[in-house]
């Protein structure tokens, strides 16, 4: 991934406008989150974020890398808003699961036994 490739230019003043407003409003605290994100451009701040998991980490064990992650984030165009948590959606023979951010992770097997439960319910899938 680098910068805006792979979006629709005639998209970029409407992604634009949404961030602009999130970040003017500062609804669910979008504004402290890019501020925050935005600071471990740095690597001293980086670095200081890693040790707040890893205490023991320094500078020199961190290393550039091109190979980046990006985090799935919905955003609910009516509500304006970040939608905080998973969202199940079902098609005729489909289930799809959206938003499964980090935390998933930690609510696997939880969160399976769920999805489960709902494919026995109406096995249309």
């Amino acid at each position: 991934y680098s910068g805006i490739d792979g979006i629709d230019p005639g998209e970029l003043p409407r992604i634009a406008g949404t961030l602009l407003r999130q970040y003017a409003s500062n609804r669910q605290g979008f504004r402290t989150l890019v501020h925050e994100e935005a600071s471990r451009f740095f690597k001293s701040r980086f670095v200081a974020a890693a040790q707040a998991l890893v205490p023991r980490i320094e500078a020199h064990h961190l290393v550039r890398s091109t190979k980046v992650g990006i985090r799935a984030q919905l955003f609910d165009n009516e509500k304006q808003e970040l939608v905080m948590d998973f969202t199940v959606e079902r098609g005729q023979r489909s289930l799809h699961v959206l938003n499964a951010v980090s935390p998933g992770f930690t609510t696997s097997f939880p969160f399976a036994r769920y999805l489960v439960s709902l494919l026995e319910k109406s096995p249309a899938c």
